[in-house]
């Protein structure tokens, strides 16, 4: 895991010293071990190392091959190398080191860019054919590893973040108000190649591009395959074949030469992979240089009773004797650290839970640990949240199944999940055609104060956001999850974990088991009565703690967010904000129906509130420090 930079020239000038030094520099948190650099005329690289797979110098980036024609700059970690690299010595490839760089290299000296269908992990990658004059760059299947870039008629830059790219003081630093409005509307980002930076990119989750003659082409190599279909079976036999695929990349996701932690929320999935894992350690005695004597878990609590998951991740340290480390975030310590978390996460987010993530990595960091095993992707795959419910209860609609329908709503409800009036309206909505359903939707929102200046609604197409998707069956939602909400979550966990160096790894994002569980029925993901995760609370029987497999509510590492707008240092901040000149004139808030809202939210704890507080603070607090203040 690391962080990559690097500059191409189309006019043919060289790339200087400095402005490598300068990117290398703006993501040092991302590598600390080690640094390096490629020049060569009009392209040049920049490495940052975090050494987590043979510590050597040998391990050191840019790497080239044994003839020097190709050169790469590597972030992120194929964990199927060893396999890869026996292949590769058959076909009478010698290798220098014990990296996994090195067999990345080799295989796409052998398969050119067949070889990331080869690849079991996440990266994102730029490898420089000095023969052919060709920049290849490639992001992993679901987009683990960022990979921004920016083009012109003049030059190509790309970096591991955006931050690493603005060294450039020639590249523009304006908004892109398509994102801004998708965000405050909806709360959504990171749903195209676009970002909150006008004109500068992502390369999507399971696409490459090639740099050719200064053409630049775009290609996907990879998508889930939505037509196929498991064999079918009985409960047992599904669960059984899912935890071996489960097992076998929790263990592919130890190879490491560093100590290995993992996350622990106390919901579902994270508790998964605890208890995997430990059942890993009884039965093949995992290497103890890797794990250590017990299992180190790493959680965030709360003195919020309505989200603290301290007393599910506490059965889960009893059943498992796994060491616990835990950390309580605060209103006041966010309020002091606001600058900081707004640096290292480059782009808006619209809840603070992405803050106790942030002291989840630090408190790993402080214990000395480089790698965590965390629980994403699992919710996307599995319908793990509430609105999942939505499009599997309005297909029963749409097939006129009504009895059926009334009972799902009885026996969810009867199980403790009150369904509100909103969800059983957006139920109603998915059993419409979806341009429709989708149109009107919108309308509904738009009729409620949203915080959203009216002119700029007008500017964007009013009622029609470009992301606003109410899918027709449960599989088309799922899929529509895995591909735009996880890409968010997967952003903040590496921005999180790489400000603190340290390499996340995601086990149900095993390309293997993410087509297996997408080729499942329906009823494996949520059964009768509404039971989501159903193949993975069959798998985890006798494994997880049986508190855990029978919890219904989604919390994750949550904050005590309502308290925190509600009184204390971070309110003050939040409304010195609110009513300041600058917010005032962005023209993207209707600034008097925030400043209203605001100031009586303590006495409005009990009616539905739409407007993201957090979401126009945090846009706004990024404003002043990306684009007004140049940071």
């Amino acid at each position: 895991m690391c962080g990559i930079a690097g500059l191409y020239r189309f006019d043919g000038r060289a790339v200087l010293p400095h402005e490598l030094q300068r990117m290398s520099q703006a993501i040092r948190h991302r590598g600390p071990d080690d640094e390096g650099f490629y020049r060569e005329g009009p392209v040049g690289m920049a490495f940052r190392r975090l050494s987590i797979i043979d510590l050597s110098p040998l391990g050191h980036q840019p790497m080239t091959n044994h003839d020097g024609s190709l050169w790469i700059v590597f972030n992120g970690e194929v964990y199927n190398y060893i396999e890869l690299r026996d292949e590769l010595r058959s076909k009478g490839y010698a290798f220098r080191s014990q990296s996994d760089t090195e067999v990345v290299l080799a295989a796409y000296e052998e398969w050119g860019d067949g070889c990331l269908s080869r690849f079991n992990g996440m990266w994102s990658m730029a490898i420089w054919d000095t023969k052919k004059h060709e920049l290849f760059c490639a992001r992993d299947r679901f987009g683990v590893k960022p990979f921004y870039y920016y083009r012109n008629h003049r030059h190509f830059v790309f970096a591991s973040e955006i931050k690493s790219i603005l060294q450039d003081p020639a590249i523009p630093r304006e908004p892109e108000d398509e994102v801004v409005y998708n965000f405050l509307f909806e709360f959504k980002r990171d749903y195209s190649h676009k970002t909150f930076f006008k004109n500068i990119f992502q390369l999507e989750p399971g696409h490459y591009l090639k740099i050719s003659h200064n053409i630049l082409t775009i290609r996907r190599y990879f998508d889930i395959d939505m037509a196929a279909e498991a064999e079918p079976a009985d409960d047992p036999t599904y669960a059984k074949q899912f935890y071996g695929l489960l097992e076998d990349s929790i263990r592919l996701r130890l190879r490491s030469d560093v100590p290995v932690g993992s996350c622990l929320s106390g919901g579902l999935d994270s508790s998964a992979i605890v208890c995997v894992l430990n059942q890993l350690m009884l039965k093949d005695g995992i290497d103890k240089t890797v794990i250590g004597n017990r299992q180190k878990t790493f959680s965030a609590y709360s003195d919020m009773k309505e989200v603290d998951e301290s007393m599910y991740a506490e059965k889960v340290i009893e059943k498992t004797g796994a060491e616990k480390n835990t950390t309580l975030p605060t209103a006041r310590q966010l309020a002091y650290e606001l600058d900081r978390v707004v640096w290292t996460h480059e782009e808006p987010f619209g809840t603070t839970s992405i803050y106790a993530q942030y002291c989840v990595m630090r408190m790993a960091h402080d214990r000395g640990i480089k790698v965590l095993l965390d629980g994403q992707g699992s919710d996307e795959m599995f319908g793990g949240y509430d609105q999942s419910l939505y499009p599997y209860l309005s297909s029963m609609i749409r097939k006129l199944q009504w009895r059926r329908f009334l009972n799902e709503i009885h026996t969810i409800e009867t199980n403790g999940k009150k369904l509100s009036f909103g969800a059983k309206i957006t139920t109603a909505l998915g059993a419409l055609p979806t341009r429709q359903a989708s149109r009107l939707r919108n309308y509904l929102i738009l009729n409620f104060e949203n915080g959203i200046h009216r002119d700029f609604i007008s500017a964007m197409g009013a009622t029609d956001s470009l992301v606003s998707v109410t899918s027709s069956d449960l599989k088309t939602s799922l899929y529509h999850d895995f591909r735009l909400v996880l890409r968010s979550l997967l952003t903040f966990e590496d921005k999180n974990s790489m400000a603190f160096s340290i390499e996340a790894r995601v086990p149900f994002l095993d390309y293997r088991l993410v087509q297996y569980v997408f080729s499942l029925p329906d009823h494996q993901k949520i059964n009768s009565g509404g039971i989501r995760k159903y193949i993975l609370r069959n798998a985890m029987q006798g494994i997880v703690p049986d508190m855990i497999l029978k919890r219904r509510d989604k919390i994750g590492f949550a904050t005590a967010e309502k308290n925190w707008l509600n009184e204390g240092p971070l309110r003050d901040k939040m409304m010195d904000i609110f009513h300041s000149k600058t917010f005032e004139q962005r023209g993207y808030f209707d600034y008097a129906a925030i400043r209203k809202k605001f100031k009586s939210l303590p006495q409005l704890r009990h009616e539905k509130i739409y407007i993201n507080f957090w979401g126009c603070f945090h846009l706004e607090m990024w404003l002043r420090k990306f684009i007004d203040g140049r940071a």
